[in-house]
């Protein structure tokens, strides 16, 4: 046999075996391909329904494929496209992108089942992951308006460790809202970063670093009660205004807040309990002018006990304490939500000593110069205390216009005080005491004073004018 008849027996084969390999590839290859990945998706906790797969030198991609995490169908979803690394048929890495992502349910609940599924699965969450142009939607119920829609997320995970970014974070969504209705509250970006055992979230609103946010929460979901503590740095009121579309009654204030959460065992069936504490700096509450003397300095602090309800619809405030100053207040209250805003109602009560009170209200009015001897006579004189009782409630889509309830009791009296042995007491209420009796007679031994006569002489007479002739 030449050569050239062998070199054409060699093509022969070749283009044998590459019609064989296509056949293979076509009837045997691409569907086994199919089923694996398949099979290897849920063996890591995913319910993969791909629409198509192709083969790669060590990868598998899949394309337009739908998904549920085993056993947890509230988080479900699209793939536009997913790229598996393999070692031999194991998956070994994952990249993904155009990533859809719903949650439906209380966060409680998803709390839950995500740590329940994470038990069942751990392998996947040890799998070098990467991620991009996700979207996630949270919703309460399934077809129900979304609690909040992040955008522009990314996420990468390596090792024990897994990070998440979103460019945008919407609470609801603006593009079914009626025209001229408020703007959704855009949180702006959003860093999360999760470990087995706990799970830190920052809320950017507004800023570039997420690292600078100021909002942070950390979750210890791996206690036996798992926590969470929301901290808010010193932040003005006004960037917050913005991203909630809301309109502030205040200017130029600073808050800051931290709350310490305890969750019910299991993440579900109990109330949610704990405590909260905020300081508003550059605020005083309104108050009328005779008081200025107890409400003093510019900060204004709040804090409470707080327990969330079952149904994560409605937190009641007990041991509330307002004080700015001198000024305390306390009370109950109750933040809920409604249809499409969330409320807040107080009661606080409080009680000023009238002694305090009447020096500071004669120092308000006398200045502190004129005042200030007249103010310590009247801290002398009034006793008692005023009971003090204010009311608030507001919605969230319109706190210019919150309703504030005063009430100012009457309880200040005047105690005794005595000068020179009279009771200044029974003066001001308009009775005079007795005149001493045993004072000695006034003398009656003087000479009489003597007369003196003064002699005026009369005037003269005047002759009536004659008429003339």
């Amino acid at each position: 046999m030449n050569k050239r008849r062998l070199l054409l027996v060699v093509l022969a084969l070749l283009g044998v075996l590459i019609a064989g390999g296509g056949v293979f590839a076509l009837f045997f290859a691409k569907p086994m391909a199919f089923d694996l990945a398949v099979k290897r998706a849920r063996e890591h906790g995913v319910e993969l329904r791909p629409k198509d797969v192709s083969i790669g030198f060590g990868s598998v991609t899949v394309r337009e494929s739908s998904f549920e995490l085993t056993g947890l169908g509230a988080i479900h979803g699209t793939i536009r496209e997913l790229d598996v690394s393999l070692r031999w048929t194991r998956p070994v890495g994952i990249r993904l992108s155009g990533v859809d992502v719903e949650a439906v349910g209380s966060a409680p609940a998803l709390g839950l089942g995500v740590t329940e599924w994470a038990k069942r699965y751990p392998e996947t969450l040890r799998l070098p992951t990467e991620a991009r142009e996700v979207t996630l939607t949270w919703r309460k119920a399934a077809k129900a308006e979304p609690w909040l829609t992040l955008s522009g997320g990314s996420v990468s995970r390596a090792g024990a460790e897994t990070h998440f970014s979103a460019e945008k974070s919407v609470l609801g969504v603006c593009s079914e809202r009626d025209e001229g209705a408020p703007v959704c509250p855009d949180l702006g970006k959003l860093g999360a970063a999760w470990t087995a055992d706990e799970a830190e979230v920052a809320i950017g609103f507004g800023v570039e670093d997420v690292g600078r946010a100021p909002v942070r929460l950390k979750i210890q979901h791996a206690l036996p009660e798992p926590t969470a503590d929301i901290t808010l740095t010193p932040v003005a009121l006004e960037r917050l205004a913005g991203p909630f579309g809301v309109k502030l009654p205040v200017k130029n204030v600073t808050a800051s807040a931290t709350v310490h959460l305890v969750m019910p065992k299991g993440l579900e069936g109990g109330a949610i309990t704990g405590t909260l504490d905020s300081a508003l700096k550059g605020y005083i509450p309104p108050h009328p002018r005779e008081i200025d003397g107890f409400v003093f300095g510019d900060t204004t602090t709040l804090s409470a006990k707080l327990r969330v309800d079952e149904a994560r619809e409605r937190a009641d405030l007990s041991e509330v304490k307002v004080t700015a100053g001198a000024f305390k207040l306390g009370g109950t209250g109750s933040v809920f939500r409604e249809d499409d805003h969330g409320a807040v109602r107080l009661d606080l009560t409080g009680n000023l000593p009238c002694s305090a009170l009447a020096g500071a209200a004669v120092d308000s009015h006398l200045g502190k110069a004129l005042g200030g001897l007249a103010g310590q006579l009247a801290r002398q004189l009034v006793k008692g205390s005023v009971g003090i009782t204010v009311g608030i409630s507001a919605r969230s889509d319109d706190l210019e216009n919150a309703k504030v309830t005063k009430k100012v009791g009457i309880g200040c009296g005047l105690k005794p005080l005595e000068i020179g042995g009279f009771d200044v007491g029974q003066i001001l209420e308009g009775k005079l005491p007795p005149m001493p009796s045993g004072l000695p007679p006034m003398p009656s031994g003087l000479p009489p004073l003597p007369k003196i006569d003064f002699k005026v002489d009369p005037p003269p007479k005047s002759e009536a004018p004659k008429e003339p002739k």
